[in-house]
């Protein structure tokens, strides 16, 4: 899929240290595949106000963002509603979501049409699974703070829908190798992502 423009956007929650994660991170994976691209950052201030992010979405769109990623909980939601709106209007944008696959949240008047491409997806089961064995082993980490990245197997990428082509796919899951491979680097970080983009 190739954006009818060099903007994408991305809407944050509230601003915090973990939010700052999936931005920034956003932001290399859009420079890795197209350095020209500009990311428009915004933060709602809130996990709960889907209106805001639907303002913020608003925004995005009319300031020529074709693509926006939401970290943004139930604010992010506003995002969906922005885009359907849209995309019945005849307008190309996308919408990506976020913790889960939101193929759902995309559907246009209960169609078959979503205008969700992709989601970042948060496999909590792995999680919950290696914990709770952890805990039946008389190993629980209690006080402990347990990271699972793509390494664990503890985040992945939607493909629901055909919004997603073969080509697309691929490419993801080569960068996706990349990252394991420790030949890609993810920025976490402002500091680290402007260190990334600098080099």
């Amino acid at each position: 899929m190739q954006t009818a423009t060099d903007k994408v956007g991305f809407i944050g929650g509230v601003e915090s240290e973990l939010i700052k994660k999936f931005e920034n991170g956003f932001k290399a994976g859009v420079h890795a595949v197209n350095p020209d691209a500009e990311v428009i950052v915004q933060y709602a201030e809130s996990f709960v106000d889907p209106q805001a992010g639907q303002n913020i979405a608003n925004t995005l769109y009319t300031t020529g963002s074709d693509v926006i990623y939401h970290a943004a909980g139930n604010a992010g939601n506003g995002l969906f509603t922005e885009t359907i709106t849209r995309v019945k209007n005849g307008e190309d944008v996308w919408a990506i979501g976020v913790d889960k696959d939101q193929y759902e949240e995309g559907i246009v008047d209960g169609g078959e049409q979503s205008v969700t491409l992709t989601s970042m997806v948060k496999r909590v089961d792995i999680a919950v699974q290696e914990v709770s064995e952890m805990a039946f082993e008389g190993n629980f980490p209690g006080g402990e703070v347990l990271e699972y990245g793509i390494e664990d197997d503890g985040i992945d990428y939607a493909t629901t829908g055909d919004n997603l082509t073969p080509e697309i796919v691929e490419a993801m899951d080569e960068y996706k190798q990349q990252i394991l491979d420790g030949e890609v680097e993810v920025p976490k970080t402002d500091d680290e992502f402007d260190e990334w983009a600098n080099q």
